[in-house]
């Protein structure tokens, strides 16, 4: 299985895998586990570059390179993770909220799947908005540090099946994940 996550962070900050790794860890072990999942990290620099050349070239490149070993198999899947934040760099609040759903209909007609954290991902794992990308990776590698109750990990905050502004600190990511490994067993 080939899994891909394009992620919103840059990679000198890298928060967002490690954030996501810690969560893989625990809740899904068997993707980390097997000798048969392949994961690679994609970099956005900013979900405004979602569909970017290079960024699209990427996932091109990987899964054309895992389609040439397991010409076979037919369990390819492309996860992009970001935050639905009021702000997105520098952009407006409804520039913000366009790119949002832009990325939600391109990852629909693509058939990627489309993880959102409400409002950032440092708000659903620390609990609180972090600003600065500075801070943003050193709160992400104590995070990794702390040992964490699974039952925090396995709450409903992660399971969250629609976007819904009225639960802050919340994410689909537990259902995606989910829906994935119910995917890959059937293939």
């Amino acid at each position: 299985m080939l899994v891909i996550f394009v992620v919103e962070t840059t990679e000198q900050n890298d928060s967002d895998k490690m954030f996501l790794n810690k969560y893989i860890n625990t809740c899904f072990p068997q993707m980390k586990n097997s000798p048969e999942t392949i994961l690679h990290w994609i970099y956005l620099n900013g979900k405004g570059n979602y569909k970017k050349r290079s960024i699209l070239l990427k996932i091109d490149s990987y899964i054309e390179r895992y389609k040439r070993f397991h010409p076979d198999k037919n369990d390819v899947f492309v996860f992009y993770c970001v935050d639905v934040d009021d702000v997105c760099q520098q952009t407006t609040v409804e520039e913000n909220k366009r790119i949002n759903s832009e990325l939600q209909a391109f990852c629909e007609e693509k058939e990627y799947y489309y993880v959102w954290f409400y409002k950032t991902i440092e708000d659903v794992f620390l609990g609180k908005t972090v600003k600065q990308p500075k801070d943003k990776k050193r709160e992400a590698e104590a995070f990794m540090r702390k040992k964490i109750d699974n039952d925090i990990l396995n709450s409903e905050r992660f399971k969250m099946h629609c976007f819904s502004e009225v639960k802050k600190k919340t994410t689909n990511l537990g259902v995606v994940l989910g829906s994935l490994l119910s995917d890959s067993s059937e293939h």
